[in-house]
């Protein structure tokens, strides 16, 4: 079973494996992997792409929870967030023709961005000023997007608590080429891609970030 579908994953960092998986398309027969009740759900999506997206997601999902032990045939895998039956924490992105998912023992929260052009001065829309100050030092290619990621990450990690990313706090630990390090949250670049990954518990949110109103 599944020996005749091909699937292209972006690379992701070792530390991650196990936990996420990124898919950035796949072929086969999709009543190998999907329930018939999964093809109608995706089917009624009128866009392509987000139907693409949507299984791909899905696919990535149920990867993960085989590759952790769940024993049965991948049709029979509810997804449900925030959780599967068998108790696993999952969590899923998309964007622009690629998905990614994570899957843990504790609540998770992942992102992933296809590159493209984005105007720093959004920053103020969902980081404080000393986020964005730590922002304008790093070197690494597509910064924002980088802390964009990460901000996303950690939100979904917190169930989506808060109403604002500014509420959602993040404080640089370290830079290296492709990625950077938060208390709670890492970034990787490969290719085309920016994607964050949750690791450890959620930070406390911060319920006391003034908001603007425009």
């Amino acid at each position: 079973m599944h020996n005749e579908w091909v699937v292209t994953f972006v690379a992701i960092p070792e530390s991650w494996r196990g936990r996420a998986l990124v898919v950035e398309s796949m072929e086969g027969a999709l009543e190998e992997w999907f329930s018939e009740t999964e093809i109608a759900e995706a089917a009624a999506l009128v866009r392509l792409r987000r139907r693409e997206e949507w299984l791909l997601s899905r696919y990535a999902v149920k990867r993960l929870a085989m590759a952790r032990g769940v024993p049965i045939d991948p049709r029979a895998i509810v997804i449900r967030r925030p959780r599967l039956a068998n108790g696993s924490w999952i969590s899923i992105s998309h964007s622009r023709g690629v998905a990614a998912a994570a899957v843990d023992d504790t609540p998770v929260g992942i992102d992933v961005e296809r590159l493209r052009p984005v105007d720093e001065r959004v920053a103020r829309h969902f980081m404080v000023e000393d986020e964005i100050a730590e922002m304008r030092g790093c070197r690494i290619p597509n910064r924002i997007l980088h802390w964009w990621c990460a901000k996303e990450a950690a939100w979904k990690q917190q169930g989506g608590a808060t109403r604002f990313l500014k509420q959602v706090p993040l404080r640089l630990e370290a830079e290296s080429e492709t990625a950077l390090h938060f208390g709670n949250v890492e970034t990787h670049a490969a290719g085309e891609f920016v994607m964050a990954l949750t690791v450890g518990s959620p930070a406390p949110r911060d319920e006391a970030t003034t908001l603007p109103t425009s």
